[in-house]
């Protein structure tokens, strides 16, 4: 990817913790796993994630997010088998993004990225209303949100993309009516299966997947780095489903792209 391509996150970022060990009794008291832990793992997550994958593929990032006050997330894994028995989540809501609008809009001003990405986990950082005055002070505006869709976000006057998955599309169906049909810039991850936009599967080849969490951060980073550099949608959407297969295949949380991996991954 070429490293002159600007892109400024916005979105909570928290601390992914990975504790790895042993798992070979169950506890005496409940039919549960006991583990024995043997090492730790700690990374940002994300939309810290999101950013990480983004400068691993070459992309200067510009970030607002909230600061050092983070929700941790604790995943208890048995390394063996690559399973999690346990998530443990600390202090789950965060402070507003609120003031920092008028500091964007400055920022934007003087950075002149090529695009914006919000990543929006829900916790209390951003606003439907701040996401949408932050999508009219850019053309090009990447959205992955928590929160059910709605006419809020899905026209492509607002935001160019819409990332969700299955479970996401179902619970914005239930709380507003929401189906994909509607949403003309909305694409849906599957998991394996690919993913869906316009009423085309975009599929991928089966892969060992060892670890699931944060592919949903590469695919929206690999998205938007890619349709940067080509403004192909349908370019951007295969790599970004290639990209989200090949982290799934490492342990933890992965964002590391080796530029031969970059290339073969373009082809």
């Amino acid at each position: 990817m070429s490293g002159e391509t600007t892109i400024v996150v916005v979105g909570e970022v928290c601390t992914d913790k990975f504790v790895y060990g042993r798992c070979e009794r169950i506890c005496p008291e409940a039919p549960v796993p006991v583990l024995n832990p043997e090492r730790e793992v700690t990374n940002i997550g994300m939309a810290g994630n999101v950013a990480r994958n983004l400068s691993s593929l070459g992309v200067h990032v510009s970030q607002f997010d909230n600061g050092l006050q983070r929700p941790t997330k604790t995943r208890y894994v048995d390394e063996p088998s690559g399973q999690q028995v346990l998530r443990v989540d600390q202090d789950d809501w965060v402070p507003a993004f609120g003031s920092q609008l008028d500091r964007l809009r400055k920022d934007l001003e003087w950075i002149k990225p090529d695009a914006i990405v919000i990543s929006d986990y829900d916790k209390g950082f951003l606003t439907i209303d701040d996401m949408r005055a932050i999508s009219n002070l850019h053309p090009l505006v990447f959205l992955d949100t928590k929160k059910p869709l709605g006419k809020w976000c899905c026209d492509e006057e607002s935001f160019t993309f819409v990332k969700v998955n299955e479970a996401e599309v179902n619970k914005s169906y239930k709380a507003n009516g929401f189906c994909l049909e509607s949403a003309p810039n909305v694409i849906c991850t599957l998991g394996s299966g690919g993913c869906t936009y316009l009423g085309r599967t975009y599929s991928v080849k089966k892969v060992d997947v060892r670890e699931v969490s944060g592919a949903g951060d590469t695919f929206l980073a690999a998205l938007a780095a890619h349709y940067c550099k080509h403004r192909n949608k349908h370019r951007a959407i295969k790599f970004a489903n290639l990209c989200s297969a090949y982290v799934v295949t490492k342990r933890g949380v992965t964002s590391t792209f080796p530029p031969s991996i970059v290339k073969k991954l373009e082809k």
